[in-house]
């Protein structure tokens, strides 16, 4: 067995802190003074491991993660729990963290500073209110300054086996981390909801997450997206950055002028956010056909 982990400087403990959107952490969150070490494999894995490791951590530039206990450097949440990994998820733990590294690249790095991405957790056996998750988040505000932070926790095992839904489940969790801090507290924003065609209501239902656009009314891409607000921008996030989307993605934005304002809205609120996140940014990141294609009427 061997331990990979480089120990994660201490700082000081934050006691009373709460889950997601309550306010009650410091202006400066603050890792538990505990290690976290890496999963412990045997071999070339555990050397692959490590690679990937820091590579993720060079590349993104924030923290990562994998608990050797059931512990994350916040006071976690009961409803929140999960299990370190071990031996057996060597293989996935490669993958999540080769993916990891691929798609949280494409983002700027003032991005992920502008909304305070503290670290990044890998994990198994995620349940949050005893029921399994593939990613979950917590997010934090200061009570005197309102600053945020947070971090985001994926499980290895969930979709291990099928890339792009685990492309699509990075960049969709991580949204609702950008949507809290955009919207503290849920609320809802109007100018997206009223975006949506007439008489449109949201299910508040919960349906499969799949990634798999079908597109089952016009101004959602996915029946997931039905269920909320939350997840119809989560969702339409996921589908500008996880690129085996897009020729799905061309055909819905090409037909559905809702989807074309959605995403122009959503091309703004993330300019507003980090400034390098601008047109010319997503005519590369969409190539230019596509980003045409969005921003027609």
């Amino acid at each position: 067995m061997r331990d990979l982990a480089p120990s994660i400087s201490s700082f000081v403990k934050v006691s009373s802190i709460r889950w997601r959107n309550t306010v009650t952490i410091s202006s400066q969150l603050a890792l538990l003074s505990i290690v976290l070490h890496a999963v412990s494999v045997a071999g070339a894995s555990a050397e692959s491991i490590s690679i990937l490791w820091r590579e993720a951590e060079k590349t993104i530039g924030v923290p990562v993660l994998l608990p050797s206990t059931p512990v994350l450097p916040v006071s976690s949440h009961l409803s929140v729990r999960f299990r370190p990994l071990g031996r057996g998820e060597s293989a996935s733990t490669e993958t999540h963290l080769r993916l990891y590294i691929e798609e949280f690249s494409k983002y700027p790095r003032s991005f992920t500073r502008a909304v305070n991405l503290e670290w990044v957790a890998f994990v198994k056996g995620l349940e949050v209110s005893d029921y399994p998750r593939a990613a979950t988040y917590f997010r934090f505000f200061s009570t005197s300054t309102m600053a945020s932070g947070g971090g985001m926790v994926y499980d290895v095992q969930q979709g291990a086996s099928n890339e792009t839904y685990v492309r699509w489940v990075l960049h969709h969790e991580f949204f609702h981390f950008v949507d809290d801090h955009l919207n503290r507290g849920g609320a809802e924003d109007r100018a997206w909801t009223a975006l949506n065609p007439k008489g449109f209501h949201y299910t508040g239902v919960e349906a499969p997450s799949t990634g798999f656009m079908d597109h089952p009314r016009s101004g959602v891409i996915t029946t997931y997206s039905m269920k909320s607000m939350w997840e119809d921008r989560a969702d339409l996030f996921a589908a500008l950055f996880v690129e085996t989307a897009y020729p799905r993605l061309r055909q819905i934005v090409g037909a559905d002028p809702t989807v074309r304002r959605k995403i122009r809205y959503m091309m703004r609120i993330l300019e507003q956010l980090d400034p390098t996140i601008n047109e010319r940014y997503f005519r590369e990141q969409l190539g230019e056909s596509l980003y045409s294609l969005t921003q027609g009427q």
